[in-house]
């Protein structure tokens, strides 16, 4: 089982400006605090955040971030902010830059999209725990798909609908990724400039709250609801 250091390990909390479908959604308020500070808030109150940075191209979430108390040791490149960089070109970014600043060599990174505002710790915790045990395997989360797959249907040019070509019953449960966390070494990192190895562990996450993902704004007056709920106000 490979050791844990706290002090060689990062949380990135990527949050770039551009957001087509909820413009300025990163720092746009979710009823009392920019959907921003909830993931950085979240990050903060685990055991096992280590370093919480945001990798940003935007100085607003810059200033969000230093006032929840997350690092910006820097502005991100406006390359990396745009539709077709990556997630790992990102988190890659960050690690190298973030080293070669501090000094520090990392060994370990969680990233937390802020775009997923109701993970807990108790999910973080639960991801490095596999992530330890797995001695370094990429960790993702799953979420539950919400229908079988026997229920797909297709529709033809006249909108009959014809069942599937994948329609029949799986015999085991099928899950998608949910985003709320992944875990990484910087072995990884470096060996296959990717957050994945060939061997990926799934933490399966099934509640439905938490893995609420905010893309459209459909999703953001959930979220609302859901966070007035928890009773913010």
């Amino acid at each position: 089982m490979m050791k844990f250091d706290s002090k060689k390990h990062l949380s990135i909390i990527p949050a770039r400006a551009g957001s087509k479908r909820i413009p300025g959604k990163n720092i746009k308020p979710l009823v009392d605090k920019p959907l921003l500070a909830w993931t950085i808030e979240t990050a903060r109150q685990s055991s096992y955040a280590g370093q919480v940075v945001v990798s940003t191209d935007d100085l607003n979430a810059a200033q969000i971030a230093q006032e929840y108390g997350a690092q910006v040791p820097f502005i991100r490149d406006a390359s990396l902010a745009s539709d077709s960089a990556t997630t790992s070109d990102v988190v890659i970014d960050c690690v190298e830059r973030y080293e070669a600043m501090t000094g520090t060599a990392i060994e370990t990174v969680t990233l937390l999209q802020p775009t997923s505002p109701f993970r807990t710790t108790t999910t973080i915790a639960a991801a490095v725990e596999r992530f330890i045990e797995g001695n370094g395997d990429t960790v993702v989360s799953l979420a539950p798909t919400p229908v079988p797959l026997e229920w797909m249907t297709t529709l033809d040019s006249e909108g009959v609908v014809h069942a599937a070509a994948f329609n029949e019953k799986s015999s085991s449960p099928l899950w998608y990724y949910s985003g709320l966390v992944y875990v990484i070494s910087r072995q990884t990192l470096q060996d296959y400039n990717d957050l994945y190895t060939d061997r990926v562990l799934g933490l399966v996450v099934n509640d439905q709250i938490e893995n609420i993902d905010i893309d459209t704004p459909e999703d953001w007056a959930l979220a609302e609801v859901v966070a007035r709920g928890m009773g913010c106000s």
